[in-house]
Formats: C-alpha cells, structure tokens, sequence
C-alpha cells in the first residue's frame, strides 16, 4: 500500500512540475542555510568540551565594577590561591607573547639554508599545562613535555610547516636568535578551542608575586568539587590580595572552561545565526503553502474525483505528506550537496574550517531527516486542511474555502515574507555603514603612509644608528617606536597621585614610545607641550589625553606630579584623546612615558613615507634591516591595512546577513512567482474582459503592481519596526556609531519590489500576452 502512495505522490509531483521545482528550490535554500548556521552552531557549543577533565577546569574572572568580566588576571593569583585553597588541583597561566616581545624562528639551524619567519601564535604555559587540557600529542612523551627549560612544544600545523612527514622531536629551533629550543612534542590543535598557538614555551621562573595584569589562569579543581561553592569562596580574594588600590568592588568568579567561548561576547552571535537560519526555513515552509495554495483550482477538483472514488480522507492526508517529504527530501540531499560546496568558502567568514560533521557523528543524519520531517508536517497542514475537508459535491464546486479566506492567508504570508527579508537587508546596510563609519572614522591621529616593522634584537643592539639610517633616506620622513599599533593600545596600569585622598588614579592605559611618538602620528597637544627632542631630559616626565585630564580633576594639571612604576614625574602636556583602540570601546584615560628603563616594552618601529616610490622605499629598509640585523627575518605592513582587522568580526557579520538576506529574498521572490499564477487563475476572468475592452498588456501588469507595491510597503513599514529594534540593541557594541541613514531603508524596499517584479512578470506575461478568445476557451 505505500508503495502505491508513494507512486502517487511521485505521479503528482510531476505532474505539476512546475510548482514541485519552485517548492524544491525554496526547501533546498531553507535547508541548505540551515544545515550551515546549525553546522557553525554545534562548532561555537563544542568550544573545549573535548578535555576529559572539562567538568573540573574553570577560568578565573575578575568583575569589574561596571559589570565587564575581565578573562585576564594577576599572574600572582594561581600560585597564591593553590597554597591556600586545597580544592585546587593544579593550575596554569597562560602568556601570550605576541603582546609583549616579537617571536623570530630559525628552523634546521644547523642546514645548509635554514629557515626565518616571525610567529606571532606563541605562548609560556605552566608545566601542567600538558596535564590540565588533553591535546592529543603526535609525537614526544606527554609527561616529560616540560622537563627541561629550554623544550619547546609544536603544532602539527608547524611541524607540517617545517618539518613535513617527519618526526621533529629532537631538533633544534633558534628562538629571537638568542636561545637555542629543543623540540619536546608535536600536539594536535583542534579548530574548536581556545588556544590557538603553534608554540608553547615552560614557565619555570616564580610567579607569585608578579600582579601584573593581562593573561588568563586556569584551574583544575580536585573531583568532586562544586565550582558554585568554589566560586562564592573565593568571592573577595581579589579585594583582599591585590597590592594596588582599585576604585570600586573587584569580585573574582569562575567560569567552566566548556563556556568560557561563549561567555565574553559569542553568545549573542549563536542565538542571532540560529534564528536567521530558523526564519530562512519558515519562509520556505511559508512559499510552500502559498503554491499550494495557488494551485487550488486544479487539486480541489482532483480531490473531489478522489472522494467520489471512494478515498477517504486518510489516504488523501497521507498522500499530502508523502508528497511533502518526497520533495523535502529529496531538497535535503540537494541542500547537503550545495553545503559540502559552499563551506570551504565559509571559511573565511566562519574564521575558521567548519563542516557538516555527519561522518564522526552519524546521529546528524537522523537529527536532519527528523528535521525534514517537521519541515514536512508543518509545510503539509495547511493543504491538508484546505484540500481534505467536505463532501465531494462541496469539493468540486469549490465551495468550501471562499476565496477570500484564501486570498486573506497569502496576504499575511507574502507580507510576512517581505517584512523578514527586507529586515535583513536593512539589518545588513546598518552593519556595513557603521563598520564603514568605523574603519573611515577620525582617530584623532594619522596613519597614512606609516608602515611598521617588528623590533629585533639585531636592530636593537644598534638601534639610534638604525634609525638615523632610515631618516637619511630622502622618501623617509620620520621614524620612531612604540609597544603597539596606535589603535591598538590595550595595556592597563596603575597610575599614582598624591594629591588624590585614595593616592590612586586607577587603571589607566599606557604608551611606551619614543620622544617623537606623536609627532609621527600627528597626534595634538592641546595643553603644554610634547616630549623634548633630547629624550634624557623628558625621560621622567609625562603626556596624558584628555580624559586622564578630566579624571584628575583639574581645568589644567600641566605641573602636576603622578607615580608610574615607582617613577615620580611632572605632567608636560596633554594630548587630544584619540582612539586608543576600536571604536566599540570608549576612550580611556591614557598616559604616554619615554623612559628608556621601558624600552624592552618597543615591538614595532614606525616609519613614516614620503610620496616617493613605495616599493623603492621598502627595498631600502629591507636592505638596512638585511645588514643590521641579517639574523632576522624581515616584515612589514601598512597600518592602513591594520585597522580593517580591528572590525573583521562585523565584516563577517555583514556578509553572513547579507547572505541570508539575499537567500530569504529569492524564496520570498519564488512565493511572488506563486501568487502570480493564483492570481491569474482567479482574475482570468477580469484579465479577459479587460483585453476585450482594449486593455493594453502595460495595463493588466500595472493592476497586479498595484496591489504588489502596496503588500511590499506594508512589509517595509513592519520591517523598518523590527530593523531598529534588531540593530538598535547591536550598534549599542560601539562606545561611538552613526546614525542610520534613510537610504538604508529605501534601498532594500527597491531591491525587494524589483526582484518581485521580475517573479510577477515572468509568471504572468504568457496570460496578459494571450489572445482573449483562448482564455475564453479555457474558462
């Protein structure tokens, strides 16, 4: 007997083809968007879940008073707690060493033509790091990873790198061409975890009474601790141990290591692609009954011949469904095969190598199948319902269902389709003009023509004739150093006052520079003056930003004296704020110092180009470095590029909207084409007589945009609503945003009526272009 409703079902399709290619279409976008958002979902959730010992590994967090959870932490608490807590098994802190010095390797020192590169991805870990977190290890005696100071662990990516189909246990890596490493292991670094790094150095020297402040710590508690009551216990242990006073409460609390990945920020994501993946597919359930829908007139007298037969209506359900899961189905294995296609591709804005994952986990399988047949079930009641009910005489004379109820449905789902697509598109435009406004917007410094090079022992030990080396070249204008790209200044501190009662400014941000700094960035002093040329004689004093200004109370505190690290100096100027970093934080007090105690903290050289010949220039400082520092490998980069990286997870975010955007779009476009015909079907009458009285085709068309126009602009009115709502809540991720413009609005009601009108035009040109007298014939 199935196999008969089956054939049936199959018969159907076919036979109304048409419709079954639109519906398969609609289904296959719905699926296809969301196996990928579910595909890059179970990735996000499966974030460290990997470890064995997941359940017992948290990560310490400090609240600050504002309710921000910082992930970094005094290095001194690990060592400190571990003594006065005994639930804590081992722990680890983890350095990354990308903010502190650059990392340059020599790989095979000892061959013929050894190999240099900066690595950026390379951090110092406890020596039970190894032992806390279970990354599988290739090759090397996972006990003995860390025995030795100078080991050094490797990724398979870099021992695939250098080392390829071989064992690099063993050999040798030249490290900042100052310390020789011997490689201890090679371990797998999977895609969805934390630490990312390529390098992991021990840690060996004694931590504990080091409160500096910018690296996270992990613990691993005994078995059979609750992490709640560990959490409570330590509440106030940051209040009553940190050395320096802090404004405000400084609650210290825990977070498990399997959702520390969603915690600072990627939650919001997860729920907002699962729900644009949830609504692609609602769409294309939505179009599926509005073509049933549409092709009324022809199944409801099949239906009634049917019942008239003697089927009952069982079997009429049960044909209604088949025929739903057949072309469900049979969309799923289209959408799988576009996804296996289009996932690659994703890699770039995913961030990462993400995919389907039904060959390690063949439940997803069954979970996709149980989707379709939910998809099947939803999309099927309304045509059941509508085709299944009454008598066979009631049935055949299309009594039944008025057609005003019908016409009422495809209303309400047309408009809710438009009112979804049109709020993607608008949500897209608000994401790409505020990261446009962002990457466009003045930082109150120039970065034009300043391209960056690492610093390096080999340029350091002869560093002043470094740089009047290059300041001798005559398409260089200016060169100096500093710890950071300008617009990546994150580094905190603890700056002292004495006329402040608490004796304590707080956390501020810092700039170890050289004397030109500014003047190279073209930043402005408002206030005093900036750092002398003769370094020796400003190399205690300092520069704050207009916001430490306003902290310290005073209209000017130019000759005032605060405390850095155990310096006291005088206050010589102020500089205009500037945005330290991205423009979804806000501007902080800032504090610029040039003494050369300091000057270990310089990572990048900045060198300022005329408007010479660029790639003339670069050769020349790549020659210097080549004969100061041949040791070394050279780079370089324009911070012009840089600053794009500082929004490159909203660019991803655009383009992920935009996608569905479109997608939703061409299914909502596909359920236009269907009420098209439905509407000629009902109106061939009125299509008839209008031609009879001389209608000409630009005429019939204008009847159906009409009313088209007015179903879009009640979309666009909804849309709008639910738009400002949406991207409201998001531009409030930006310290400073832009207000959106009205064409972000009007631009997508345009693109949304004229893909309808391409659908409407093609589904109803062969009607409006027929003779009369044939339509006659058909009614």
């Amino acid at each position: 007997m199935w196999i008969s409703y089956i054939k049936i079902a199959f018969r159907i399709l076919i036979r109304n083809r048409r419709f079954s290619l639109i519906n398969l279409a609609g289904l296959m976008i719905g699926l296809a968007g969301l196996i990928i958002i579910l595909s890059w979902v179970r990735d996000e959730l499966s974030f460290d879940r990997f470890h064995q010992k997941k359940n017992q590994i948290i990560q310490l967090v400090v609240k600050f008073p504002q309710g921000i959870l910082d992930p970094n932490t005094p290095y001194a608490l690990a060592p400190n707690m571990a003594l006065q807590y005994p639930e804590i098994a081992s722990y680890t802190t983890l350095m990354r060493m990308e903010s502190r010095i650059n990392c340059s390797f020599i790989f095979n020192p000892d061959s013929i033509e050894p190999v240099k590169a900066y690595e950026t991805a390379v951090a110092r870990v406890d020596s039970g790091f190894f032992g806390i977190f279970d990354f599988p290890v290739l090759f090397g005696d996972k006990p003995h990873l860390f025995t030795k100071p100078d080991a050094v662990v490797i990724s398979s990516r870099i021992a695939n790198i250098y080392y390829p189909d071989k064992n690099p246990v063993g050999r040798s890596i030249i490290i900042n061409n100052t310390q020789l490493l011997t490689i201890s292991g090679v371990v797998d670094i999977p895609g969805n975890t934390f630490f990312q790094f390529d390098f992991f150095l021990p840690i060996f020297e004694d931590l504990s009474n080091d409160w500096n402040w910018s690296d996270p710590t992990y613990l691993l508690l005994k078995p059979g601790v609750d992490i709640d009551r560990f959490a409570q216990k330590i509440t106030s242990y940051m209040n009553e141990n940190y050395p320096h006073p802090l404004p405000g409460d400084h609650p210290l609390t825990v977070i498990p290591i399997q959702k520390t990945h969603l915690a600072f920020g990627d939650k919001w994501k997860v729920l907002l692609f699962s729900c644009v993946a949830l609504l692609l597919v609602f769409v294309a359930v939505l179009n599926y009954m509005n073509m049933a829908t549409a092709n009324y007139n022809r199944r409801i007298r099949e239906m009634g011949i049917r019942k008239l037969m003697g089927a009952g209506r069982k079997q009429l359900i049960t044909n209604f469904f088949l025929e739903t899961f057949i072309l469900a189905f049979i969309a799923l294995v289209f959408a799988l095969f576009l996804v296996e296609l289009s996932l690659p591709a994703m890699t770039p804005v995913f961030g990462r190598e993400v995919e389907i994952g039904y060959m390690d986990h063949p439940l997803l399988l069954i979970a996709l199948l149980t989707i379709v047949g939910v998809i099947s079930s939803l999309a099927s009641i309304y045509p059941i319902v509508l085709f299944t009910r009454g008598n066979p005489i009631d049935v055949l004379h299309h009594t039944l269902h008025p057609v005003s109820k019908r016409s009422r449905l495809i209303l309400i789902t047309i408009i809710l389709q438009f009112t979804l697509s049109i709020t993607l598109m608008i949500s897209t435009l608000v994401v790409i003009n505020q990261i446009r406004f962002a990457s466009r917007a003045d930082l109150g410094l120039s970065v034009e023509n300043v391209v960056s090079i690492p610093m390096n022992q080999g340029i350091g030990n002869n560093f002043r004739g470094f740089l009047e080396r290059l300041e001798s070249y005559s398409n260089i204008e200016m060169a100096t150093a500093g710890q950071a790209y300008p617009f990546q200044e994150d580094y905190k501190t603890n700056i002292d006052w004495a006329e402040k009662e608490s004796g304590s400014m707080g956390l501020v941000r810092f700039s170890i520079c050289l004397n030109d700094y500014l003047d190279l960035f073209e930043m402005q002093i408002i206030s005093g003056r900036g750092f002398s040329d003769d370094y020796r004689s400003d190399m205690d004093k300092y520069i704050i930003n207009e916001s430490a200004s306003k902290m310290l109370g005073f209209e000017d505190p130019v000759g005032q004296s605060i405390t850095m690290w155990g310096r006291t100096g005088e206050i010589i100027g102020i500089a205009k704020d500037f945005h330290h970093v991205s423009l979804h934080r806000e501007i902080l007090p800032h504090i610029f110092n040039i003494n050369p105690a300091n000057y270990s903290n310089l990572k990048f050289i900045f060198i300022k180009l005329g408007r010479g010949d660029k790639a003339e220039t670069i050769a020349y400082i790549e020659s210097v470095c080549q004969e100061l520092a041949g040791d070394f490998p050279f780079s370089y980069s324009f911070l012009e590029d840089e600053i794009g990286s500082l929004y490159k997870a909203d660019q991803n975010l655009s383009r992920i909207l935009g996608l569905f955007a479109l997608l939703v779009l061409i299914v909502s476009a596909l359920g236009i084409y269907g009420l098209a015909f439905y509407s000629v079907e009902k109106l061939a009458k009125v299509i008839t007589i209008r031609k009879i009285f001389g209608a000409s085709p630009g005429n019939i068309l204008a009847l159906f945009y009409k009313n088209m126009l007015g179903r879009i602009s009640i979309s666009l009115i909804l849309a709008i609503g639910l738009s400002l709502f949406m991207m409201t809540r998001w531009l409030q991720n930006f310290a400073y945003r832009v207000d959106p413009d009205i064409m972000l609005f009007i631009l997508p009601a345009i693109l949304a009526f004229t893909l309808a009108s391409i659908a409407t035009l093609i589904a109803i040109w062969r009607s409006v272009r027929q003779n009369p007298a044939d339509l006659l014939k058909q009614e």
